[in-house]
């Protein structure tokens, strides 16, 4: 599946890496709503998901949600 085609998902902007923290890296996914984001990865939503094939890539996961504020 392709992320960016998921229904709801109105943008996905990853975080390049930085010279101070080679290993790190965010990901911002901006969704319509929080039904849709379940829709994707389940009522978990609050835990921080990685794609099977990717999990031993990851050492550590966070996860936060932020309620976007157009100013």
């Amino acid at each position: 599946m392709i992320v960016r085609k998921t229904p709801g998902l109105i943008s996905i902007v990853p975080g390049a890496l930085r010279p101070d923290s080679p290993t790190e890296f965010c990901m911002v996914m901006v969704w319509k709503d929080l039904d849709l984001l379940k829709a994707f990865v389940g009522d978990d939503y609050q835990s921080a998901h990685v794609h099977p094939d990717e999990a031993e890539l990851v050492r550590t996961r966070t996860i936060s949600h932020y309620v976007l504020v157009a100013i």
